[in-house]
């Protein structure tokens, strides 16, 4: 027995593939939209961003990391406050004597604008408020685990 959504997942398939080059969005219309969504999800953002709870109800769910980052970033600069900037150690480890001999390979700069799945960025901003959740199991004996 098919699936009674295979057809309609079938159409859209050969849509997608007849107008792909229609459903690239530019940038200028990518910020329209999320300020859109920002005001559907989060209407009284302003007054209300410390209440943990009306934060807790509401949720962007973006398909790309590339994409909650620019959701996250709007949002971020909404927030009221002074932002503060933590970066990353940008030194390669030195426990083995081959590391000296590669240590201007790359430079910093280049390293520092590199991203890979499940890392996060170099220079993580902060502002007093700012809601965060912890990905990685950090102490579950004190709870500060994966989703807290």
């Amino acid at each position: 027995m098919k699936n009674p959504s295979s057809k309609g997942r079938l159409a859209f398939c050969i849509w997608t593939r007849r107008h792909r080059r229609d459903l690239f969005i530019q940038h200028d219309y990518c910020k329209i939209m999320i300020k859109r969504i920002n005001c559907f999800c989060y209407c009284f953002f302003r007054s209300k961003q410390y209440n943990e709870k009306y934060l807790k109800q509401r949720a962007i769910l973006t398909p790309l990391n590339k994409d909650a980052e620019q959701v996250n970033d709007f949002m971020f600069d909404i927030l009221s406050g002074s932002a503060r900037t933590y970066k990353s150690s940008d030194e390669i480890c030195k426990s083995s004597s081959d590391n000296f001999e590669q240590e201007g390979t790359y430079p910093i700069e280049f390293l520092n604008g590199l991203t890979f799945p499940r890392f996060p960025r170099h220079e993580l901003n902060l502002k007093e408020g700012t809601p965060i959740m912890l990905l990685r199991n950090v102490n579950p004996f004190l709870g500060t685990c994966n989703g807290t």
